[in-house]
């Protein structure tokens, strides 16, 4: 199975929507009654219910939020790419601020995390929709690895951009997010731009963040170009 992400309302029919929630600042996840896998509150769209209707009603059945901002993020399509067989979906994001008790219903828990957990119920969707929900923010990157300098422990590896991490957000791995810097060819020891994509790495635990000067265009082919040096060690995808 594989995930692709769309602009919002691209796709026009939908059969699932997905929520993607936080409450104090850390993402919520549900556990189902009979799994030991996490996921995001989502579902069916039900006949008569507009992806809206669906989210909502979802994210209360799967979560107890009572008081919340929920706003589309993005279409996406799931599926086989051989056989094409696959469904569209409406993305949703959630800032909650009430919780009350889950409601009856398949969902067993809801727990909190820092960054997306390894046991996914959907392992090939969730961290694809998460990458996407990254794009837009402005960070600040520590740049511990300059444009023009080598791997510490690699020294096949030379680094032609500028390359870092990002204080107080966690990736996969446990440790700040790392990030790419595009757009600003002189080594750097800080840069405060945009996230204009995310590298997904699919045999590792982390994703790496693209950031680029906030009026910086930049292709798919770009990026893989550009992060060849280190991502070709990697099964990778590219999320705008």
């Amino acid at each position: 199975m594989i995930c692709k992400v769309y602009e919002l309302n691209k796709l026009k029919t939908y059969k699932y929507i997905v929520v993607l929630s936080e409450y104090n600042g850390k993402m919520l996840l549900s556990r189902h009654r009979n799994r030991i896998t996490w996921e995001t509150q989502g579902g069916h769209i039900e006949q008569g219910e507009s992806p809206l209707e669906a989210a909502r009603r979802e994210l209360y059945e799967e979560s107890g939020a009572t008081e919340y901002e929920i706003n589309p993020l993005c279409d996406y399509w799931a599926g086989n790419p051989v056989t094409k067989d696959g469904a569209n979906g409406m993305v949703f994001t959630a800032k909650i601020t009430k919780l009350s008790p889950i409601p009856e219903s398949e969902m067993a828990e809801v727990r909190l995390f820092d960054y997306i957990p390894q046991n996914l119920t959907y392992p090939e969707i969730t961290p694809i929709l998460f990458a996407k929900k990254s794009i837009g923010k402005e960070v600040t990157v520590t740049v511990d690895r300059k444009a023009g300098t080598y791997h510490p422990e690699h020294n096949d590896i030379y680094y032609n951009i500028n390359y870092g991490y990002i204080k107080n957000i966690i990736a996969g791995d446990g440790e700040e997010q790392d990030a790419y810097i595009l757009g600003i060819k002189e080594p750097l020891d800080s840069f405060t731009g945009t996230v204009k994509a995310v590298v997904h790495r699919f045999n590792d635990i982390e994703d790496k963040w693209i950031v680029c000067p906030p009026d910086y265009d930049i292709t798919e082919n770009e990026i893989i170009k550009q992060v060849e040096f280190q991502e070709k060690y990697f099964q990778t995808c590219i999320v705008l």
